[in-house]
């Protein structure tokens, strides 16, 4: 159940998102300094079974981190996220990525960042045994 590739693979070369974040996506989990700005993190839910053998979802948040003082880049980063991951039809064992929301301004103090995220989920066939 690794959704990890099919995401980042994506994250990291649309052409919109490269120019914004420079190659600096994390797992927020990892993230133990602040990196140079601006910069993205992944987060993942739980996941859970649809059918049994069959396939699984995933909800996963995208943070998007910038110096503070303005969101024009974190908004404009939030729709190229949105391009780069909502899919209509499946990609391989993907069978669907849907957008659910973004968030509103915050702040991050450990960071000293302004960030907001959006939120997905996912659904991919279970991989063979």
């Amino acid at each position: 159940m690794n959704f990890r590739p099919w995401i980042y693979a994506r994250v990291t070369t649309h052409p919109g998102l490269i120019a914004f974040h420079g190659g600096r996506v994390f797992s927020s989990r990892g993230l133990h300094t602040t990196p140079q700005r601006p910069f993205l993190t992944i987060d993942f839910s739980t996941s859970t079974d649809l059918l049994k053998d069959v396939a699984y979802r995933q909800i996963f948040r995208i943070w998007v981190h910038d110096d503070p003082g303005n969101f024009d880049g974190i908004d404009q980063a939030l729709e190229d996220l949105k391009d780069a991951l909502v899919t209509g039809e499946s990609d391989a064992d993907v069978l669907n990525c849907s957008f659910s929301e973004d968030s509103e301004d915050l702040y991050d103090p450990g960071h000293n960042t302004v960030k907001r995220f959006g939120r997905y989920l996912i659904i991919k066939t279970r991989e063979e045994v």
